[in-house]
């Protein structure tokens, strides 16, 4: 199986009569002012292709990560419906984000590879407060 592609996402919506998926305000980099605090949603979309000989469904575990920590998890189900391609989102709500550092979402695929996608954590810099003299 390949990867074609794997986006963090506030959200998505697919067009009911055309199957056309739309992907909104994509999440490349997360700032934050303070940790910990709570990423109150996010999609994860996955594309994958498929050669004849694999499977056309299977069940595995997404897990999203901050470094060593997993910070939010789910099981899903992929159905290829008996085509080569395969488009899956998963939605998360509301999971935390203890410091700063790399959040990565990881997925298995039959036979053990798995395939992932990461997004940087910081911190934002902070400017102090314009301070005016008395006169």
């Amino acid at each position: 199986m390949k990867l074609q592609l794997a986006i963090l996402a506030q959200g998505t919506s697919t067009d009911r009569f055309s199957n056309r998926l739309s992907i909104f305000n994509l999440i490349e980099r997360i700032e934050a002012s303070t940790f910990p605090f709570l990423i109150p949603e996010a999609a994860f979309v996955i594309v994958l292709r498929r050669e004849s000989n694999e499977p056309s469904q299977f069940d595995t575990e997404i897990l999203v990560r901050l470094g060593d920590v997993v910070v939010a998890k789910a099981n899903t189900h992929i159905d290829f419906e008996d085509k080569f391609g395969a488009r899956h989102i998963v939605n998360f709500q509301g999971f935390p984000v203890f410091n700063p550092g790399e959040l990565t979402f990881q997925f298995g695929l039959p036979g053990g590879e798995v395939i992932q996608a990461s997004v940087p954590v910081v911190q934002q810099e902070t400017t102090p407060p314009n301070v005016q003299a008395a006169h």
